[in-house]
């Protein structure tokens, strides 16, 4: 490791320490679960986190020109809270009884 570089990192862990705990919390979670890395769990955290990450994008589109829009979590919430309202569906016997129900009618 060049000291440019090792400089460089040290620098960013002092100003933002966060990332040393991400990177802790990352190696401890590996160690103790044989699933942590798996694929079906890697992909399951992005599936939950891409509604967020959508939302975060799209406001930091309306931050960037200037205004600001405090509906975006109340918003968030409840789509969150309503899956259905969403229109996202589960394929679950459940969900699809309820789902052919509903276009049914």
């Amino acid at each position: 490791m060049s000291a440019a570089l090792s400089v460089r990192l040290k620098t960013t862990l002092v100003r933002q320490p966060i990332w040393a705990f991400v990177v802790l919390v990352f190696v401890f979670f590996s160690l103790i679960s044989d699933h942590f890395l798996s694929v079906g769990n890697l992909s399951n955290v992005l599936i939950q986190t891409s509604t967020i990450g959508l939302f975060a994008l799209g406001m930091t589109m309306v931050m960037i020109n200037g205004n600001i829009d405090l509906s975006v979590g109340a918003t968030l919430g409840r789509l969150e809270s309503r899956p259905d309202a969403a229109g996202i569906w589960r394929a679950t016997p459940a969900t699809a009884h309820r789902r052919a129900s509903l276009t049914s009618s």
